[in-house]
């Protein structure tokens, strides 16, 4: 299913996917960690970028790690929805704090 992660099931084969639901070749995936890796990093989302870092070397075959794409992709997409949650929050805060700068409620 379209953004969805876990652990493979056995009897299934697991696959990351575009939209359109091709899958995948692994320079692609290495070509995208490697971009979001750098703007995890950028916005100080160290965790997310080091997961990043592990599924672009794993994509590259640069990496030793023994976890499968999946996993470390199951991994990268759990950081994500973190720093959203974070990002979300920030920005709520900075609403309320400004509302309440301009002296109304809210």
């Amino acid at each position: 299913r379209p953004a969805c992660t876990g652990r493979p099931v056995a009897g299934y084969e697991a696959k990351i996917v575009d939209d359109q639901m091709n899958e995948l070749a692994d320079g692609e995936i290495g070509r995208l960690a490697h971009a979001l890796k750098s703007m995890s990093f950028n916005i100080g989302a160290g965790r997310m970028g080091a997961a990043c870092q592990a599924l672009e070397d794993a994509a590259l075959g640069t990496s030793a790690c023994d976890r499968t794409l999946t996993a470390l992709f199951g991994e990268v997409s759990r950081e994500y929805n973190l720093v959203v949650f974070e990002l979300d929050r920030i920005a709520d805060t900075g609403e309320r704090e400004k509302i309440r700068a301009a002296g109304m409620t809210g």
